[in-house]
């Protein structure tokens, strides 16, 4: 494991959701404009859309920053086949995540955050547990005057129940809150890919202030993948 990534770099990270939706003037790197380039577009391998993020066989690592920069601070969001199999309640920064291997960073994570639970936690520091793994249940999307063209996809994932760790162990049950009727994700702009050091990232903005801006993955290039929202009628969205 990457000896740079010290102890001191992780801190407790803003929790999705329970804040509630709030707009943003998005992240640093967001873009929803399309390349005209015809090199361009036949360099694209895969096209990545909100539903295809989650929902894909296979593990992908996310990441939650408020910019793709090196000295972002990252929170660690793991999914496999639609089922949210690990998120941290702790950060790292993204530049040192950049060095290491989906292995190392996973190992990484559940180390200090299996650490970090067992420091004190009061209210207003709480640490977030999960019973069961957040499953992904619809995607929802928003269309513009004409019905036509999505302006912002939400994912609504289900079958889990959510606590905080407080005090000396405390266990609160979360479920009469909000989070008891599930946990949206909601995307609302494409983050162009960016680089840090030998690295891509790229994703889509995120429509919650806790959270302060992007949902991101590692990329191979920046002409590897293009990222853009599900059209109307995909299988597996919804209309709202």
């Amino acid at each position: 494991m990457d000896s740079a990534v010290s102890r001191r770099t992780f801190m407790l990270a803003c929790s999705i959701g329970m804040l509630g939706a709030a707009s943003l003037s998005g992240c640093n790197n967001a873009s929803t404009e399309e390349s005209d380039s015809p090199a361009s577009e036949q360099a694209v391998s895969e096209v990545i859309t909100p539903l295809s993020l989650v929902n894909d066989d296979g593990r992908r690592l996310f990441f939650v920053v408020d910019k793709v920069a090196k000295d972002a601070q990252a929170q660690l969001y793991v999914f496999e086949s639609g089922i949210m199999t690990f998120r941290s309640n702790v950060t790292a920064e993204l530049g040192e995540l950049s060095k290491m291997s989906d292995d190392e960073i996973v190992e990484l994570f559940t180390e200090e955050d299996e650490r970090y639970k067992s420091e004190y936690h009061d209210y207003s520091n709480p640490y977030y547990l999960f019973e069961g793994n957040p499953t992904l249940q619809t995607v929802e999307l928003e269309t513009d005057d004409s019905g036509n063209n999505v302006t912002s996809e939400t994912l609504v994932f289900g079958d889990f129940e959510k606590y905080q760790i407080v005090n000396d162990g405390d266990v609160v049950d979360m479920n009469g809150s909000a989070w008891s009727d599930g946990w949206q994700l909601k995307l609302f702009g494409v983050v162009e890919t960016a680089p840090i050091y030998e690295t891509y990232y790229g994703g889509f903005n995120m429509n919650n202030s806790a959270d302060n801006g992007c949902f991101v993955m590692r990329v191979d290039s920046p002409d590897s993948v293009e990222f853009s929202f599900d059209e109307v009628g995909t299988e597996g969205t919804e209309t709202v």
